[in-house]
């Protein structure tokens, strides 16, 4: 019996310990709302628990799952009745989080981890394996809970209704635009397949329109096409995925009536007259000008017959959204960059200027003719002045400030003046291909390097990458980056570039140089990587294709590696070389007898040859290399694409076809 329990528990082990790439993001939501925290099982074998933690609940979990269902013998309080998977069935090895009316005490690190191939593990032994995937919640309230106003008058071309959310990866999303007051209440509809106007009420037949991308770019903004008296009313953006509504948002519309022409005042047809008399050719200009802004605005005036028809203050002014993107592109580093906000209103009291980033998350607030730095979002404290043309200038810009801003002009009653977006881009990312022997991350300094003073090299995850320390380099370092850095340490010139080796597409960061001296921070210089992804086109039937994986050498012997096709429905196993022996029984049947695999530790060469290509061998497979005791992992990516070959194509001969020529295709970051 106990031999039986140990055989079990060595099976239950290797399962565990099979090679793993731990998924790393950071997300944010506001109070109230629903957020998905993902979490991908690579594998394809059946799924038998599921357990989500956060760091510092020490013995109780968020969610526990096993055989089909939730326990909460060890959950948290906190989370009872507040979570599930997204994907109760499991079948696209989705093992997300959900977690409703997220609260501030929800702020955390949340890490998943999975038993499957039939082991059923006891709770508590799961949190001894890594984490499949790392999540960094952050909560944080939005601009206002107050929905937007948009103000146009009736005879527009169209108008855009705003709405952003954060791009989600999963299946199952779509995007539902309605007005409660109407039946059916459905304005427009759209899945990931495409625009679904069978439940679209009548009355907005042909006038909307939405990105084809929305939902993969986050952009589900509404454009409302000829719009009337009779679209004035409150509409309601919300965004689905598998079922749960993770973010809702309002958008009032208010659409004046047009004025007639015989409602033209009195003084401003005499203008017109007078103005013909005096100015032939300026009368024609100016009276078309005066005749169309005197039918919303009888309070605007004509200056001395100039075609420029200026505002008074007290003047009510449409609104216009912007529905063009201005690009602005900075360098990393710089002191500052300035984001344009063409309005041509003058500051004054009676407007509120709202910042935000396509989370609707505040950058800056002016307001009464002051700044509003509470109502910041912490990663903009201290670094924003608003100008007065309503421009932002953004301090110290770095790659994580890269996003879409948007300029939002208040009146005092509320309504929107105007709208104009920015997409800001920072830095100009060092790119190289995948497969190079190393890069160089440059990072100089005129700072005095001599004393007490560190210098580190952090992802941004803050994941140390490599640490030297009062003349010598430091051993804390995240497995990714161990053997894999060197840093120049000349002193009397101030360079402390970096070099790292083997760069794979994962290594598509953004890296910060800091020194300290002490805790006092002396400098701080950002560096953009981009690893170009490594990708083949062979023909149908070619005998052989090598993918190639080489790294540091002199890894331990011990070393497991694990070749696999990331296929859209399930994790394919392509090579499994644990322990330094091949385990072809626990190949796919697909590639049964059609692998061989370079593994020498010694060199650090782990290339696969895969012979017999066929169409279904196209995709993307993942290469993972860890080590026994887990303190070394290398990885990369690579994409074949397999063209069928037709009778004609037989004929033709091509260099592209030879795998030892053929040439990369594309440029991706990974």
């Amino acid at each position: 019996m106990l031999a039986v329990t140990a055989a079990c528990l060595c099976c239950c082990l290797l399962c565990l310990m099979s090679v793993t790439a731990v998924y790393r993001e950071t997300i944010t939501a506001a109070p109230s709302e629903t957020a998905i925290l993902s979490c991908r099982v690579p594998s394809s074998g059946p799924i038998t628990v599921v357990e989500w933690t956060r760091e510092d609940l020490d013995k109780q979990n968020v969610l526990f799952f096993r055989d089909g269902r939730c326990e909460a013998d060890y959950q948290h309080p906190l989370f009872l009745d507040r979570v599930e998977l997204l994907d109760k069935k499991t079948e696209d090895r989705d093992v997300s989080l959900v977690l409703k009316n997220v609260k501030k005490e929800d702020n955390g690190t949340y890490e998943c981890r999975a038993v499957w191939n039939g082991g059923n593990r006891r709770k508590r032994y799961i949190l001894d394996s890594d984490p499949i995937s790392v999540i960094n919640l952050t909560v944080d309230s939005p601009v206002s809970q107050q929905p937007l106003v948009v103000v146009e008058e009736e005879g527009v071309e169209s108008v855009l209704l705003p709405c952003q959310v954060p791009t989600l990866k999963h299946k199952n999303r779509h995007v539902e635009w309605s007005r409660p007051d109407l039946n059916p209440s459905i304005i427009h509809l759209q899945r990931e397949e495409g625009d679904d106007l069978r439940s679209q009420n009548q009355k907005y037949g042909n006038r909307t329109s939405m990105l084809s991308k929305a939902l993969e770019d986050g952009d589900l903004s509404l454009t409302l096409r000829k719009p009337s008296v009779h679209d004035t009313g409150t509409y309601t953006c919300s965004f689905f995925c598998f079922g749960h509504k993770v973010r809702q948002s309002e958008v009032q519309v208010e659409v004046k009536s047009e004025v007639h022409s015989g409602g033209v005042p009195t003084w401003a047809t005499v203008l017109l007259v007078l103005l013909g008399l005096l100015v032939l050719g300026g009368a024609v200009i100016g009276g078309v000008l005066c005749y169309r802004r005197s039918n919303t605005n009888t309070g605007r005036k004509a200056n001395g017959g100039s075609s420029e028809i200026q505002m008074m203050e007290s003047s009510v002014v449409d609104a216009r959204s912007d529905s063009a993107v201005f690009k602005v592109k900075v360098d990393s580093g710089k002191e500052s960059v300035q984001l344009p906000c063409k309005i041509n209103v003058p500051l004054t009291k009676n407007y509120r200027v709202v910042w935000t980033t396509k989370e609707f998350y505040l950058v800056h607030v002016y307001e009464n003719g002051i700044d509003h730095p509470e109502e910041q979002h912490r990663n903009y404290t201290g670094r924003t002045q608003i100008k007065k043309d309503f421009s932002l200038t953004l301090n110290k810009p770095m790659w994580n400030d890269s996003n879409i801003y948007t300029c939002v002009v208040y009146e005092k009653k509320g309504s929107i003046l105007r709208t104009h977006r920015v997409n800001l881009e920072v830095g100009d990312p060092q790119e190289v291909d995948s497969g190079v022997e190393s890069v160089q991350l440059s990072c100089q300094t005129s700072v005095d390097l001599t004393g007490d003073v560190r210098v580190e090299w952090t992802d941004r995850y803050n994941n140390k990458v490599h640490v030297y320390k009062n003349g010598s380099d430091e051993e804390e370092q995240h497995r990714d980056y161990k053997g894999r850095t060197e840093m120049k340490k000349d002193l009397q010139t101030g360079d402390v570039s970096l070099i790292l080796k083997h760069p794979t597409c994962e290594d598509s960061e953004s890296y910060l140089c800091t020194i300290y001296r002490g805790e006092n921070i002396l400098m701080e210089r950002e560096r953009i990587l981009k690893v170009r992804e490594f990708r083949k086109v062979v023909k149908e039937g070619e005998k052989s294709v090598v993918l190639p994986f080489k790294t540091t050498p002199d890894l331990p012997e011990d070393t497991e590696v694990e070749w696999y096709h990331d296929d859209p429905k399930r994790k394919l196993i392509v090579h499994l070389y644990p322990n330094s022996a091949d385990q072809p029984d626990k190949q796919d049947q697909l590639y049964e007898g059609r692998t061989e695999m370079t593994a020498d530790t010694k060199t650090g060469d782990f290339s696969l040859t895969l012979k017999n290509l066929g169409v279904k061998d196209s995709g993307e497979y993942k290469c993972e290399v860890v080590s026994k005791e887990r303190n070394i992992r290398r990885f990369t990516r690579i994409v074949i694409e397999v063209e069928e070959t037709s009778q004609d194509q037989e004929d033709i001969k091509s260099d592209c076809s030879s795998p030892e020529q053929t040439p990369l295709l594309t440029e991706s970051s990974g």
